[in-house]
């Protein structure tokens, strides 16, 4: 989880930097890929995190609360972009977009950071070993 909230949060930050009237597309379309590597290694890392820290008969609320918690979180970073943006630009313009636009993604990545952040505060708790869940199998018909 901490390579991919830091991979997303160095990726958003390259095209927060790229981002202006002398804009190219190909070192855009590498920053929005490092970006999209980092969402890629912290969403599963992220529900595998969540699934392995409750003991085995809290598995479906703890992958219910999850999958509740992401779309929240999602929403909070949409409304935080949006809030930035409006508050730095508009649609007026380029050169009042690019105002807005930047700020907006240097915000969001700063969310990866605290996520990683996060991740370093909580990594160090270690968990009692839990057993193994017992294995069901059919019957076999004779």
């Amino acid at each position: 989880m901490l390579a991919g909230t830091s991979i997303q949060g160095v990726g958003l930050l390259s095209f927060a930097a790229l981002t202006g009237a002398e804009f190219s597309y190909w070192p855009a379309v590498l920053t929005l890929v490092v970006a999209g590597i980092g969402v890629s290694i912290t969403l599963p890392a992220t529900s595998a995190t969540v699934m392995n820290s409750v003991e085995a008969g809290d598995l479906g609320k703890a992958s219910a609360v999850n999958s509740v918690m992401q779309p929240f979180g999602t929403a909070f970073g949409v409304a935080l972009a949006t809030a930035v943006f409006a508050s730095n630009g508009s649609l007026t313009s380029a050169h009042a977009f690019t105002a807005g636009f930047r700020p907006a993604l240097v915000a969001v990545a700063m969310l990866s950071f605290i996520g990683t952040a996060a991740a370093v505060a909580v990594g160090g708790r270690a968990r009692a070993a839990r057993p193994a869940l017992e294995t069901v199998t059919s019957p076999t018909a004779v």
